[in-house]
């Protein structure tokens, strides 16, 4: 034969010997179960379906006169719509990326669940997020994130940031599908899932290395104690010798890590949102309050204010890139702005909802969500439209309103506010080109 047997490190080779019969006949041959990936808390493959293996070459040897198409592959996969998402671009290796990626997503969801791929068969918490926010992106499915989010429930894996994770996996699966049911079957466990438990009350942070009580570990199914991963492999496993770097870029683990609790911030900060979003607006203001003293305490706690970056933890000075990406990502970095006014003693409010303050203000500055911003398409037209002013918010908005706009608008301003005694933008750019022309002359000496 022409197959390598004996290829190596993690890849496999597996021969099946098929008994065969007089006559022509059709065979289908039984693969055989590894052990591995058929057992403990592996996701089996359903009767119906059997068992199956990935496979790059297949080679048929003693089987005179056949030719290739005498042979049928047989892929098992959730139902996919292939023409859901389109990619193209002048870039061919761009273009074999997103081809690459998109059949990623259609053949490894052979269990009907996010699962590690063939190796264990076992959804994780963290492949999980990855593999939903992917399938978001390649097909309009929601079935099967619920389904490894159920699963993960009630099987959760050690580390402590998968176990963070669960929180954004209920917010992504609401954000997308605008479907609640998930956070009102299951808000009890998201709670325990933001890990609040381990809070430390000196620092305001939570730890892995205290506060594991057999309660706690109950409310997130867990039998054994949770610990740090912030990414996989460390040094000196799977193949990567003592010393040797690994992918959690020489973090320094203590006992409050950084990547921990920013993570525990984005799962609270979230819960906080999904609370709002099923009308428990008294536990969504307390998970909002917690939030907002949590970030105080991280950036009290781990922010390196003379370097302007994030250590790995108490106890260190070293900062990883890890500590600050996630970080930034979660919206943890002080804004600039806010600092600026906290120096100076200037009260403020922040607000996700205009018609919160709409009726306090004295101005409302609108302006286009700007969509040569966003990376995500999807991510665009998922927000494009969330704060749109119409005439009618304006009915118990104080007299001495003024509206602004730095024109030209999409559509977040409502064409039925432009005779709106309080619409001022179109006076704002009429001024603007005095001021302009002004300067101009200024300038040129002109009088």
């Amino acid at each position: 034969g022409r197959v390598d047997r004996n290829p190596g490190r993690s890849r496999r080779y597996r021969i099946v010997t098929v008994p065969l019969q007089q006559g022509t006949h059709t065979y289908r041959p039984a693969i055989p179960k590894d052990k591995r990936n058929t057992s403990g808390t592996a996701v089996r493959m359903p009767d119906e379906v059997g068992e199956v293996m990935p496979f790059r070459y297949c080679e048929v040897e003693g089987a005179k006169g056949l030719t290739s198409a005498d042979v049928v592959r047989i892929a098992v996969n959730v139902p996919f719509d292939d023409d859901a998402a389109y990619f193209h671009s002048s870039d061919s290796v761009l273009n074999a990326v997103w081809d690459l990626c998109k059949y990623s997503i259609k053949a490894t969801s052979f269990t009907g669940y996010y699962v590690d791929g063939d190796r264990e068969r076992i959804p994780y918490e963290a492949d999980a997020l990855i593999n939903q926010l992917c399938h978001y992106a390649t097909d309009c499915r929601y079935d099967v994130a619920r389904r490894t989010f159920e699963y993960l429930i009630e099987h959760p894996t050690w580390p402590t940031e998968w176990i963070l994770q669960m929180d954004l996996v209920a917010w992504y699966d609401y954000l997308y599908s605008g479907n609640t049911e998930l956070i009102e079957r299951y808000r009890d466990e998201l709670q325990a899932h933001t890990l609040m438990a381990l809070r430390d009350s000196e620092t305001g942070l939570i730890s892995s290395k205290r506060g594991q009580s057999r309660e706690v570990l109950n409310s997130i199914r867990r039998r054994d104690p949770v610990s740090d991963i912030v990414d996989w492999p460390h040094s000196g496993i799977l193949g990567l010798a003592q010393g040797q770097g690994g992918e959690d870029d020489g973090y320094v683990y203590t006992d409050f890590n950084t990547v921990v609790n920013a993570y525990h911030y984005a799962a609270v900060a979230r819960l906080g949102e999904m609370m709002k979003a099923i009308g428990r607006n008294a536990d969504a203001a307390r998970f909002a309050y917690y939030a907002g003293q949590l970030r105080d305490d991280f950036n009290r706690a781990f922010l390196d204010s003379v370097r302007g970056i994030y250590v790995d933890g108490i106890g260190t000075d070293h900062a990883s890139l890890h500590a600050n990406v996630f970080a930034t990502v979660f919206g943890l970095v002080p804004d600039e702005y806010k600092a600026f006014l906290d120096s100076k003693g200037i009260r403020y409010e922040e607000s996700r909802d205009m018609n919160e303050v709409i009726n306090k203000v004295d101005i409302l500055y609108m302006t286009r969500v700007q969509k040569e911003r966003f990376s995500d398409l999807m991510e665009y037209e998922r927000v494009k439209n969330t704060y749109i002013l119409h005439n009618k918010m304006l009915e118990n908005t104080r007299d001495n309103l003024r509206i602004l706009h730095p024109l030209p608008r999409v559509n977040e301003i409502s064409t039925d506010v432009d005779e709106n005694p309080k619409a001022y933008y179109f006076r704002q750019a009429e001024n603007g080109l005095y001021t302009r022309m002004a300067i101009i002359a200024a300038i040129l000496g002109a009088k």
